[in-house]
């Protein structure tokens, strides 16, 4: 479960896999009024293109799809990247549930081709080998928001096959050869009032390229 994407203080469900030897990459966030699924998978032959964002009832349509985006949501390794651990702390998660003694880690995430940085505070706890968030706080340099993601429930899947075969098919309202194309001004709409910091990265790239013309 978590709150943070969609509409205030609205909470939904998510399911995430990021799995490169089984090259698939997809990211459902369930919500009563809007659902979008981001999914890169050459194995399913529905998926546009073998990679999409589809929206499911969206202003009660039933179905559409867009242009495949999705964030990997890890403590980033990449070059761009600045990672410190700062330490152990209290914190809370979803519903005000208290965590005692969270890792937090700190990133800071130069944006390519332009000043903008992502700043990105993680809160996680270890059972065993599995890595349970908590919650993600974070910043952008300009004028985006800053924002909070907050988790419960958190249960990490261990059978990876199962858990595509139950959470990442195509259903059957998007698997249609006739699906229409979602639109550019309804994609925007949705992102900014649904799936906020989604649309955060896509207000980024459009600051990155009036910084890049300017």
């Amino acid at each position: 479960m978590s709150k943070g994407d969609g509409l205030p203080n609205e909470v939904g469900q998510e399911s995430y896999i990021w799995d490169d030897d089984r090259n698939i990459k997809a990211h459902w966030y369930k919500y009563d009024d809007c659902q979008k699924l981001s999914i890169h998978d050459y194995s399913q032959k529905g998926i546009k293109h073998g990679e999409a964002n589809y929206y499911l009832k969206c202003d009660a349509l039933d179905c559409c799809y867009g242009d495949f985006k999705m964030k990997g949501w890890d403590i980033s390794t990449s070059e761009i990247s600045n990672v410190t651990f700062a330490g152990y702390e209290d914190t809370t998660e979803l519903y005000d549930t208290p965590v005692a003694q969270a890792e937090h880690w700190h990133e800071s995430d130069k944006i390519p081709l332009s000043y903008l940085t992502a700043e990105y505070d993680y809160f996680v706890t270890r059972e065993g080998d599995d890595v349970i968030s908590h919650r993600i706080n974070y910043v952008v340099e300009g004028d985006v928001p800053p924002g909070e993601i907050l988790y419960a429930n958190f249960t990490v899947q261990h059978d990876l096959d199962a858990f595509i075969q139950s959470e990442f098919q195509l259903p059957p309202q998007c698997d249609r050869n006739n699906l229409l194309y979602c639109g550019d001004n309804r994609i925007e709409k949705w992102e900014a009032k649904y799936f906020k910091h989604d649309a955060m990265f896509r207000r980024l790239e459009t600051l990155r390229q009036k910084e890049v013309v300017v």
